[in-house]
Order: structure tokens, then C-alpha cells, then sequence
């Protein structure tokens, strides 16, 4: 026998107390009694890191026959419950050791509110070493699917219904099911909101495919996706998303930052977005769409190094130009300028893009910070572009004016409005 009284461990509002007898007897028992109790903590002491469960846990149970044929239970309400740091609501758990099955049984709901349950049914097996819980979600919050896209989704607000099953060996879980999505979510690298309605997610081994979703930008334009999240029990993520777009807001930032470019760009066509551990890389073959403006810093010491590239004459004289122009293949440039990316350094994100321009897209060039003097163009080409967010921005391709304006400002006093007339051209050469 075992005789335990009032032992108690204490920090602050938070203890944990032990009351009773150990013994072979059924009818002996030890009563324990918590408040505040850090879940994390707990499961970080037993080296439980397959997945992540975080909350305040309160409540109380009973251990009996500890010596002899063990029997258990309690109740327990988790305050601010968390799955891989998404809030779940407030969980309150009944847990019961099953000593047929020598598993620990778990019967729980997550409120999240009026609108917002989850319904937790199922065990966990020390013995074998195994976790299978079925999960109902009945509006649940989508916080937690952020942990799995953070490399280029930076906010995800939105609520799930379905049943999902996470099971497996404790180090080795996996999730399956299916989920109806309805919510919002930021995606940082390209500064655009997407809204998805009624969609549907399929989890199955080691991966969680989108099935044509369809996406709305903040205007109502339309987009499908497809493609999934990768995994291996549930760590290692990868992901590989296409979508076709549908005169979609495909990029939306207003001013250039540390970058020598930025834009807003609706289009129709075709994207896919790879990603890696550190790593992502963006393909498109896109048309743009009314609406479309890119400005490109054309002033910066880094991109231009000569600063008499243009060269005034009138219609009259020698075609000859003064200058002769160079076009420099990729692999022959030497330029390592080091473009401070909009996401976080250690994220090495590429960006190639194949544009089939129309004038219903905006160029605007950027010749004088100090006097704000642009060239604004509108045409058609078929660009080639590449993006890396450690090293350069290149462009290759023939661009031809259907018109444009270049407002000049000469030596800071007159400002004098030139008009492009239909049929120059602007070769890209890479940097």
C-alpha cells in the first residue's frame, strides 16, 4: 500500500495535487486534481513531438487498483485548446483507461463558439504505440492548416465541416478524411487574398489534395485549383499547387520597397507553384488581363549603369544610332545584385514567368525618382521573365508600342509630354 496526503506542487494559480491509497484493491484509489496544467509542456516531458497539442488543462480523476489491475478516469476542460497552433475553442474531455484494451479512451469537444464544434472520438495505445482518434469538424477554424503553408501563405481565416481520422503509430501519424472549406487566405508572396466557398480538401496518406476548388479574389474574379500539400507523417512538407486563372488578381503590390519592381497583374492563363524545404518556385504562362500595371525602377544606379541610353533626334536624320545596343544572354551577365526579397530571406523563391502581353496591360517605367518622370507604354510582346528573390530580375523578349507617353522633365523646370506613335519596339535583353 501506498498512503499519499495532500502532496501538492504549486506555481502560482497552477497546481497539481495527489490524494489517497495505492494499493492491489479496486477500491482504493488515488485522486488527482489540477488547474492550469500546460498541456505542451506535459507532452514535451514524455517527448511527444508528432504533432502539436497546446491549452490549459483543469479537472480532476480517479486512478484505481494501481497495483493490481489498473482503472482510471477524468475529466478535464482544456482552456484556449490548440492543434498545431490553430485555436480550437475550449475542450472538454472525458478519458478513461481501458484495461481490456490496455488504452487510454477519449471522448472530447472543442467549442469554439455558437457556430463552432469539434467532436474528438477515440484512444490512444501506449502498448502499441498507436493513436487513432476520429474528429468531426462542425465549423471548425482552419488556423492549424497554416503550419502547413507558412512559406507563402502568411494568414488563413476560415472554418472547416467533415470527418477526418488522425491515426498511426505516435511517430508516425497521418491524416484522412475529407473537409468542406469555406474561408480566406493570404498568400504573402504574391500580396493577394483568395476566398474559397464550399470547397473540398481529401486527406489521405501522406498528402492533402485540392479537388477543383474555386478560388475568388477580393473582386469576384475566379480561378481553379488543384494540386495538394505533401508529407511524410505529417512532417518534411511539400507542396505543388496549379491554377487556372480567370482574368484573376495574380499580384498586387503598390510601391517598389527594396525591389526594382511592383505591379498589380489580372490574368488568365496557367500557374504553378512549387515548394520545398526553403524553397519556392513560381511557373506562369499567363495573359494579362484590363487592369494590369507593372512599373519597373529603370532609374536605379543597379539597373542602369549608363545613364545616356536615350538618344534624341528628330524623323529627319540618319537612322544610324549613336549608341549601339547590346543584348546580353542570362549567361553571360554578371549580375549579382542582391534584391531584398518581400518574404523572409531564408525562403529562396524564383519566379518565372512567360507573358503574352496585350495593351490591355500598363507599362510604366520609372526614368527620374527626384522628378517622378515615367514612360508609360502600352503593347503586345511575348516576354520571358525570371525572378530571384537573392539574386536578379531579367526580362527577354520584344515588346511592341501600340502607345505610350513619356512625361520628361528638363533641367527640373519644363515638363514636356512626349507621345510614342505606333510601331517602336523595346527589345529585353535579360538585366
Amino acid at each position: 500500500n501506498l498512503n499519499v496526503t495532500g502532496f501538492s506542487i504549486r506555481h502560482g494559480q497552477q497546481f497539481l495535487t495527489l490524494d489517497g491509497t495505492a494499493s492491489e484493491n479496486s477500491q482504493d484509489s488515488i485522486n488527482v486534481n489540477m488547474r492550469d496544467i500546460d498541456i505542451e509542456y506535459v507532452l514535451d516531458l514524455i517527448n511527444f513531438d508528432a504533432v502539436s497539442f497546446s491549452g490549459k488543462a483543469t479537472g480532476g480523476g480517479a486512478l484505481r487498483g494501481v497495483f493490481g489491475e489498473l482503472e482510471a478516469d477524468a475529466k478535464l476542460l482544456v482552456r484556449d485548446f490548440q492543434f498545431e497552433h490553430g485555436r480550437m475553442g475550449n475542450l472538454d474531455t472525458n478519458v478513461t483507461w481501458n484495461k481490456e484494451a490496455e488504452q487510454i479512451d477519449i471522448q472530447a469537444i472543442a467549442d469554439d463558439g455558437p457556430t463552432a464544434k469539434t467532436l474528438i472520438n477515440g484512444y490512444v495505445s501506449p502498448k502499441r504505440n498507436y493513436i487513432d482518434l476520429d474528429i468531426k469538424a462542425e465549423g471548425t477554424s482552419l488556423d492549424f492548416a497554416q503550419s502547413f503553408t507558412s512559406t507563402f501563405i502568411d494568414h488563413i481565416d476560415g472554418y472547416g465541416n467533415g470527418n477526418v481520422k488522425l491515426a498511426g503509430p505516435l511517430n508516425a501519424l497521418n491524416l484522412y478524411g475529407e473537409l468542406i472549406l469555406n474561408g480566406k487566405a493570404h498568400v504573402s508572396t504574391l500580396n493577394c487574398t483568395y476566398e474559397m466557398r464550399n470547397d473540398t480538401l481529401l486527406l489521405t496518406r501522406d498528402n492533402i489534395a485540392f479537388k477543383n476548388c474555386l478560388l475568388y479574389d477580393i473582386y469576384g474574379n475566379e480561378g481553379i485549383m488543384t494540386g495538394g500539400i505533401h508529407h511524410n507523417d505529417l512532417t518534411n512538407l511539400t507542396y505543388d499547387i496549379y491554377l487556372n486563372a480567370r482574368n484573376l488578381l495574380a499580384y498586387d503590390f503598390k510601391s517598389f520597397g527594396d525591389a526594382s519592381f511592383y505591379g498589380t497583374a489580372f490574368a488568365n492563363g496557367n500557374v504553378a507553384i512549387h515548394g520545398r524545404e526553403n524553397s519556392l518556385l513560381i511557373e506562369a504562362d499567363i495573359t494579362p488581363q484590363r487592369g494590369t500595371v507593372f512599373v519597373y525602377n529603370a532609374a536605379s544606379p543597379d539597373v542602369i549603369t549608363d545613364q545616356e541610353f536615350i538618344v534624341w533626334g528628330s524623323k529627319d536624320e540618319s537612322s544610324k544610332p549613336r549608341y549601339q545596343s547590346t543584348v546580353i544572354s542570362d549567361e553571360a551577365s554578371t549580375d549579382n545584385t542582391d534584391y531584398t526579397p518581400r518574404v523572409d530571406l531564408r525562403t529562396d523563391i524564383t519566379m518565372r514567368l512567360r507573358i503574352n502581353a496585350t495593351p490591355d496591360a500598363t507599362v510604366r517605367l520609372l526614368m527620374d525618382e527626384r522628378t517622378s518622370d515615367y514612360i508609360t507604354l502600352r503593347g503586345n510582346g511575348d516576354l520571358q521573365t525570371t525572378f530571384y528573390n537573392k539574386g536578379s530580375f531579367n526580362i527577354f523578349g520584344t515588346y511592341r508600342i501600340s502607345e505610350g507617353t513619356y512625361g520628361i522633365t528638363i533641367q527640373n523646370i519644363i515638363k514636356k509630354n512626349f507621345v510614342f506613335k505606333e510601331g517602336g519596339t523595346i527589345i529585353f535583353g535579360g538585366d
